[in-house]
């Protein structure tokens, strides 16, 4: 009889691949029995965690997966199988939490990712059909009469905005916002949004946030329920109040992946830092494309969302390309017909954003990197045959140094940048002036910069405030 547990491993293996799962389950026990490594005995424990689930045994493979857990916490392969395991065995909560921990360790595993949704969807849908067995409390009845009269089309008005403004309320409370969770709240809410009346949508996204403040495990349920993409859409709809309120629900959830705002109220749960760098794709995506509303460029509103470092800077950066689109939003010009919707602090946190992010950068390739992608995104600009891109250009540069000014310097020492800026000062067009003598600003406050000015655009500059009739380059020119 074989007594080495290495061979024994091997032997319950080949089983295994033959399907022969009795033979393997025999040959993983004998060699748990004859073995006194740890590390070995994790692995055995979940290799016949396999074999039970084949088995179709699953309260065996959750004890076997728990066991070499024990030994390993982020045992991966173990924290699946025992997801797989408590799934079968009706206990959803807890095999999303294996879930969470699978994807926590492997973001990127698409496996772990359909899991969550899977698990999130029958939590939710488990959540549904308890609800008409708690209709006897006496918050769950007031929450099922409020969406009751807020998706009945005949309500009166005045009693539609009681019934918004008390779940509003309800949903800030902790325990009005569990309630309103458990009794199908979240499909109910997703419904309100979906009527597209303001004024509904208003009250259930104010709710979702009060809902998903301070709660982990919530507000990882309502993520993988509404989806990423649901949110980012609601965010860029033309009404800045439904925007921001989206806006601010977004913060919530962020802050909880984030460990801010208020103490977790059931502390057993972890959240998964494994959303915001989807919620930065998504947002940078919003940045740069035209029919996204002014007040959400670049997102000034919810500056948590893009300017908070998460642990790990290979976190940090879904930057790449997306840094491009937030320079995208730094060179515009809004004087120009082909500018992007603005407001008047638009530019200014663009640049505090792109500061920022340099700052939370923690090696020299990195920042190399970013500064190579600015290097080039200038390259593209200047055309000394299309002034307009140039423009584009010379006023990125000119966001840059209002943000990781070092950064910004080292632009400025680029083939032709300061030449340029002199150059455009000589122009007729006076949003050629004004772009020029508002980045020479920028960059006159570096000694070496200055000196140059000094040498090649002083004269230029006088005769700018001789000729001008605008005030404001005017101003900017004495400055």
């Amino acid at each position: 009889q074989m007594e080495d547990p290495i061979q024994l491993k091997e032997e319950g293996n080949k089983y295994f691949q033959a399907s022969d799962y009795e033979k393997a389950v025999q040959s993983y026990t004998q060699a748990i029995k004859l073995n006194k490594d740890k590390v070995l005995q994790a692995v055995l424990y979940r290799n016949r965690a396999a074999c039970f689930l084949k088995k179709e045994e699953y309260a065996k493979a959750a004890s076997d997966a728990s066991r070499a857990i024990d030994i390993n916490s982020s045992d991966i392969k173990a924290l699946y199988r025992r997801s797989q395991a408590l799934e079968k065995l009706g206990k959803l909560d807890q095999a999303f939490k294996d879930a969470q921990k699978c994807a926590t360790i492997e973001p990127r595993n698409k496996n772990f990712q359909e899991t969550l949704r899977r698990l999130g969807a029958n939590i939710q849908e488990k959540v549904k059909a308890r609800g008409a067995l708690r209709i006897q409390f006496s918050t769950d009845s007031r929450v099922q009469k409020m969406f009751e009269i807020l998706l009945d089309e005949n309500s009166e008005k005045e009693k539609r905005e009681k019934a918004a403004n008390n779940l509003i309320v309800l949903g800030r409370e902790e325990a009005g916002a569990e309630r309103i969770f458990q009794n199908n709240g979240v499909s109910l809410l997703l419904q309100l949004i979906e009527t597209k009346n303001a004024e509904l949508i208003l009250a259930a996204v104010r709710t979702l946030s009060g809902m998903c403040t301070g709660h982990k495990a919530r507000a990882t349920a309502i993520l993988h329920y509404l989806g990423i993409d649901n949110i980012c859409m609601w965010m860029s709809v033309d009404n800045e109040e439904i925007s921001l309120a989206v806006c601010n629900l977004l913060q919530a959830i962020t802050d909880c992946f984030l460990g801010q705002g208020k103490e977790e109220q059931h502390g057993k749960e972890e959240a998964v830092v494994l959303v915001p760098p989807l919620f930065k794709a998504y947002v940078i995506q919003l940045q740069s494309n035209e029919s996204c509303p002014g007040w959400l460029c670049p997102t000034a509103k919810v500056p948590g969302i893009l300017y908070r470092p998460l642990p790990s800077s290979s976190h940090i950066i879904p930057l790449f390309p997306g840094l491009k689109k937030i320079l995208k939003v730094v060179g515009q010009i809004p004087e120009m017909p082909d500018c992007l919707p603005l407001t008047e602090n638009t530019q200014l946190t663009a640049s505090v954003l792109l500061n920022k992010l340099y700052d939370d950068l923690r090696c020299d390739p990195e920042r190399d990197n970013y500064r190579v992608i600015c290097e080039e995104y200038i390259k593209s600009k200047i055309d000394p045959q299309d002034m307009d891109k140039t423009l584009h250009a010379i006023q990125m540069v000119s966001g840059v140094l209002q943000g990781p000014f070092d950064l910004g310097n080292k632009l400025l020492g680029m083939k032709g940048v300061m030449e340029m800026m002199v150059a455009l000062c000589g122009s007729e067009r006076e949003i050629d002036q004004l772009v020029a003598v508002e980045a020479l600003i920028h960059a006159s406050t570096k000694l070496s910069r200055a000196t140059f000015i000094i040498s090649n655009g002083v004269t230029l500059l006088k005769e700018i405030y001789k000729k001008t009739k605008n005030e404001k380059i005017k101003i900017r020119a004495l400055v």
